[in-house]
């Protein structure tokens, strides 16, 4: 039960994974006014998830998407070389690319 203290890094992931996840889909939906705010909310909560301790290889997986999440989609070959270690990571951990 150890898990469930709100003291793990498993469960601060958790936390701070779920808001961000909640910031993105409030910013589909969002009118044009908010879409600024919200913005800059999702940054702030980007660098909460990224200064967590990552519980899991899949949080390490979070944590490079976030970060390359630009350049994954480049097709130069610093973007080539980062979608091949988000690749590799996912078929390590057993995820699909």
């Amino acid at each position: 039960m150890a898990d469930s203290s709100p003291n793990t890094p498993i469960v601060r992931w958790n936390n701070a994974t779920t808001v961000l996840h909640n910031l993105n889909l409030k910013l589909i939906e969002a009118p044009t006014h908010q879409v600024d705010a919200l913005e800059v909310e999702i940054a702030s909560q980007e660098e909460v998830v990224l200064g967590l301790e990552a519980p899991h290889l899949r949080a390490v997986l979070s944590k490079l998407q976030l970060l390359w999440s630009v350049d994954l989609n480049n097709p130069d070959y610093d973007g080539q070389t980062k979608r091949r270690i988000v690749a590799d990571l996912s078929n390590l951990i057993g995820l699909a690319a």
